[in-house]
């Protein structure tokens, strides 16, 4: 098994949720969202994996005691973020040395990580250099036209991208390091703009969900009441 280095990005402030408390610090089902989070993505991991958890400057404190309190044993590198999420993984990547040959990079707020779509990519690693989890989107899709009108999309040619997004550890250190932070929404858009390559697209997990609004914090508590 190749060793794969596990990014989590939790540098936001979450201000869609419309909370004052950043949205990786709120409460679902009984612990914070980046418990969960950090405690799926732990057990992805064997004792040579690195775990990278990427998170606001100032929040030394809140982070250690999250950790001790519901994430014991759990051994992970803390790193600041920056003023972007691009600058924030790339702080990230910065700490993964030159042992390592993959890279994964998640949301800090996709607390539910699953095994099974994990070892998907994995699996999916060993002939390609990025894999990306995707979901087949189930609604009519349209597109906004720069005149302000509309235009039909094929939605049997769409797919919605998730996270972890897995790389080679030099092909994704390579992107960021010369592209830098761009208008790039994730990592795989900075892959691809950067080696003009697509990463291969692999099953992703529904319920793999980013909250982002409290419809999604709920959503969230529904599918985890079902497994904890």
């Amino acid at each position: 098994m190749r060793r794969t280095a596990l990014i989590i990005v939790a540098a936001g402030r979450g201000v869609r949720m419309g909370t004052p408390l950043p949205k990786q610090y709120l409460p679902l089902e009984g612990r914070p969202i980046l418990a969960h989070t950090v405690r799926a993505a732990s057990a992805l991991l064997t004792p040579d994996d690195p775990l990278i958890l990427v998170i606001p400057p100032d929040d030394d404190e809140r982070v250690r005691t999250l950790l001790e309190e519901y994430c014991p044993g759990v051994s992970l590198t803390l790193v600041h973020g920056g003023a972007t999420r691009g600058e924030s993984v790339l702080h990230g990547l910065r700490e993964v040395s030159e042992e390592v040959e993959l890279v994964a990079i998640h949301d800090g707020v996709r607390p539910i990580l699953r095994r099974e779509m994990w070892d998907r990519l994995l699996a999916a690693m060993e002939s390609a250099e990025a894999a990306i989890p995707v979901t087949r989107p189930t609604d009519s899709l349209r597109m906004i036209t720069p005149d302000g009108d509309s235009t039909i999309l094929d939605r049997s040619l769409a797919r919605c991208v998730q996270t972890p997004q897995f790389f080679s550890r030099e092909a994704i250190v390579a992107a960021y390091e010369a592209e830098g932070d761009t208008t790039q929404t994730d990592d795989a858009g900075l892959y691809s703009l950067h080696t003009g390559r697509s990463p291969l697209l692999i099953e992703g997990d529904p319920d793999n969900l980013k909250i982002t609004t409290p419809r999604d914090l709920a959503l969230a508590s529904l599918i985890l009441r079902d497994e904890l």
